[in-house]
């Protein structure tokens, strides 16, 4: 039984307890999480963080169709820099492929200025065999543009600098609407909880008064209640002042088991670097395939396709080239030169569409001008008892 009761603290305060707290208490302590997220934020009107990752898949983990025969360590890095709510990421480690359903080296950059969000994806063995970039307009929809920053591995970095933006933050404040004094591993914290609804799970963050609020940890639950991604956070003062993430540890669950364990070092960081204007952009080097996407109402479509040329320029890529030549085959030749000696299929001809409509058209008009021809040459018939009879045979 002592064994039991000894567990049961132990667990108490690593997990955290909380007490109750009515809707004014709750709203005050929102009220001071928010006035120090904000001022972090205000603190920081620039910034950039460098950071490695240590990433272990265990062995069995279905990462896409099948997962790795083996654990597999991944060594990474990253950078980011911050210019209110612009961003540039960059990042290099593994990526899984299918084929050759194993990790391969990636290098990807993504930038956001507000308006556009472009990625570039280096070349990776196994995988595309060329560079290859996105531009993505959405105009008003930060929130989603921002996509890559938001990712959970990120997630520390963003609300200690960002955490009053909602555009860049997931609006967690808005969000974990209730706040309640409680402790974690035996400090005395603040508890914001975003309640499960019917198609979310809960969420939990837990801050730290003594630290200007700072996050210490991040849980986020299943519909069906269960654990499936823990953020542990570990901070410090930067000589600035503002209390900043030092490493953090993002675990990925499925059920009781562990999918993935990646964890953050920052080896840099720099409150209010100058931030020239083209810091913020991505040039696509030379060969690169850029696709362009517009974005309205929820929909995306594809607008234009091009490569860079080696002097800056583009080669456009015509609708059709990708479905009768590779890619080797648009760096050698002008757009549309290849589609005269391999024409796209004749069912997609504009031209072959509308004369085949022209002569259905036409067939269904004569049969209809023979259908009534026939029948007013049955209207004019005289009608005869017997049928007429043969001289011929009469003579017979």
């Amino acid at each position: 039984m002592a064994r039991l009761v000894g567990g049961a603290v132990c667990v108490w305060l690593v997990v955290g307890t909380a007490a109750p707290a009515a809707a004014d208490d709750s709203a005050k302590l929102l009220a001071e999480v928010r006035a120090a997220w904000q001022q972090r934020q205000d603190a920081a009107r620039t910034a950039r963080f460098v950071w490695t990752g240590r990433t272990v898949h265990p062995k069995g983990v279905v990462v896409g169709t099948k997962g790795p025969g083996k654990d597999v360590v991944n060594d990474g890095t990253g950078r980011v820099l911050l210019e209110g709510n612009k961003w540039r990421l960059a990042t290099r480690g593994l990526i899984w492929s299918e084929p050759p359903y194993g990790f391969v080296p990636e290098h990807r950059e993504v930038a956001f200025d507000g308006e556009r969000y472009v990625t570039l994806i280096h070349h990776q063995p196994g995988h595309n065999q060329f560079p290859y970039g996105l531009i993505r307009r959405k105009p008003g929809e930060v929130a989603q543009a921002s996509m890559t920053f938001n990712l959970i591995d990120y997630w520390p970095l963003r609300v200690a600098v960002r955490g009053a933006d909602p555009r860049l933050s997931n609006e967690t404040l808005e969000t974990h609407a209730l706040a309640r004094r409680a402790t974690l591993q035996g400090r005395p914290v603040v508890e914001l909880v975003q309640q499960r609804t019917e198609v979310s799970g809960e969420s939990k963050v837990w801050v730290d008064p003594a630290q200007d609020y700072a996050v210490r940890r991040h849980d986020m639950y299943t519909a069906a209640g269960e654990l499936h991604t823990r953020i542990d956070v570990t901070t410090e003062r930067h000589p600035s002042g503002v209390w900043l993430p030092k490493a953090w540890t993002v675990q990925s669950m499925s059920g009781a088991a562990l999918q993935r364990r990646t964890v953050f070092t920052l080896v840099e960081v720099t409150l209010n670097p100058s931030v020239a204007a083209g810091d913020l952009e991505i040039d696509f080097p030379p060969n690169t395939v850029v696709d362009e996407y517009t974005d309205s109402k929820g929909q995306s479509q594809l607008t234009a396709s091009h490569i860079v040329r080696g002097d800056g320029g583009r080669r456009p890529i015509v609708p059709g080239e990708w479905n009768n030549v590779g890619y080797e085959d648009l760096l050698r030749t002008e757009p549309g030169e290849l589609l005269g000696s391999v024409p796209p299929p004749w069912w997609t001809s504009r031209s072959v569409l509308v004369a085949a409509c022209g002569v259905v058209l036409a067939l269904a008009v004569a049969a209809l001008l023979v259908v009534r021809r026939r029948a007013l040459r049955r209207r004019t018939l005289p009608v005869t008892a017997e049928p007429p009879v043969n001289p011929r045979s009469e003579e017979r």
